[in-house]
C-alpha cells in the first residue's frame, strides 16, 4: 500500500546494496541494454551507475536511507539509459526486514502495465535498523498478522501511547 507521509524525527535507517541484475529484457539496439537501477523511498531516491551493453549488470552499489515512517516499501526500478525504456520493477515492504538482520533478496522484476515486456531479477542486500520506539510496533503487527490478536494487544497499545499517528496509518492501509 502507499504510505501517507508523516514527517517526524528519523526512526530508522535502511542500508541497501544493489548487487546485480540477471537476464534483463533487452531494450536497446543489438539485443542488449544499458541498465541502471533507481532505489526509491517516500522521502528520497538514489540511482546506480549505468552499465553499458549488458543484460546482467553488476552494479554493487551501496546506499543508506533515513526512515521516517514504519510502513512503507522500498522500490527498485530498472531503466535503459539510452532509450529511457522501462526494464522492470520490484518492491519490498520494510516490515519484511523488521528483524533487523541482513537480508539477501533476489527480486523478480515486474511489469508496470500489461504491455511491458519484462524478464529477469535484481539481487539486493538490505538491512533495516530502527529505534526501540518501533520495536513494540513491529512486534505487535507481526503477532496480529499471524492471527495472535490477544497477544498483539499489549505491544500495540504500548506503541499507540508513543505514536498514535503511525498506528492509524497502519490501520488505514
Amino acid at each position: 500500500g502507499d504510505c501517507i507521509c508523516v514527517m517526524s524525527q528519523i526512526q530508522g535507517r535502511l542500508s541497501c546494496t544493489v548487487i546485480k541484475g540477471t537476464d534483463l529484457f533487452p531494450k536497446a539496439a543489438g539485443g542488449t541494454s544499458h541498465p541502471y537501477c533507481t532505489v526509491t523511498l517516500p522521502e528520497s531516491s538514489e540511482q546506480t551507475e549505468v552499465k553499458q551493453k549488458t543484460l546482467n549488470p553488476i552494479w554493487d552499489q551501496f546506499f543508506t536511507f533515513n526512515i521516517y515512517q514504519p510502513f512503507c516499501s522500498v522500490e527498485f526500478t530498472v531503466h535503459d539509459n539510452e532509450t529511457g525504456d522501462f526494464i522492470g520493477k520490484a518492491s519490498l515492504d520494510l516490515v519484511e526486514l523488521a528483524d533487523q538482520n541482513p537480508h539477501e533478496n533476489q527480486l523478480e522484476l515486474q511489469a508496470r502495465e500489461m504491455q511491458d515486456e519484462v524478464s529477469g531479477h535484481i539481487h539486493v542486500s538490505l538491512q533495516y535498523k530502527y529505534t526501540s520506539d518501533w520495536d513494540s510496533l513491529y512486534g505487535g503487527v507481526k503477532l496480529a498478522e499471524n492471527g495472535e490478536y490477544e497477544k498483539s494487544i499489549e505491544p500495540l497499545s504500548k506503541a499507540l501511547e508513543k505514536m498514535p499517528m503511525e498506528i492509524k496509518l497502519y490501520e488505514a492501509r
